[in-house]
């Protein structure tokens, strides 16, 4: 992601590590990791696909070669409306944890982009989002992206 001009107030990129909030809810809630281990349907957008763009993933997937994390709340509950299914209480508590652990500034690194400044993101390793910012007609927020396979 590049910055070509970041807004006036607001709007710094927040980064955390998949890897950090898996073993800090292993640690912490040892019983909601592994729920989060287990799979999930999911929203797949943008895309045209027989299934109703529905996929059944885990959240963290870990072995010796690897962690990978795939997390976005939004697409997991509208999968389960698409599928008309009704989540289990205790994966809702699971994510429902996950989305307070992604929320804690200090599992978090924030940062101010500034034009010019580029960040390359793994969304297989890391959750990202940022800030609320203040939308100026003037001299709007303007970030680049590309996606790499």
């Amino acid at each position: 992601m590049s910055c070509v001009q970041n807004s006036s107030r607001g709007g710094d990129s927040i980064l955390v590590s998949g890897e950090k909030v898996f073993y800090y809810i292993k640690k912490n809630k040892n019983k909601l990791s592994k729920i989060l281990r287990n799979k999930f349907y999911f929203e797949r957008r943008g895309f045209k696909c027989s299934n109703n763009n529905i996929f059944y993933k885990k959240i963290f997937e870990i072995n010796k070669k690897k962690f990978e994390m795939r997390y976005l709340r939004e697409y997991i509950d509208t999968a389960y409306k698409i599928k008309k299914i009704q989540m289990k209480n205790e994966n809702i508590k699971a994510l429902n944890y996950l989305d307070r652990c992604l929320n804690m500034k200090k599992l978090q690194t924030r940062m101010r982009m500034q034009t010019g400044d580029v960040i390359i993101i793994n969304n297989k390793a890391m959750a990202h989002g940022r800030s609320e910012f203040t939308i100026n007609k003037k001299k709007p927020r303007k970030l680049l992206r590309i996606w790499l396979n």
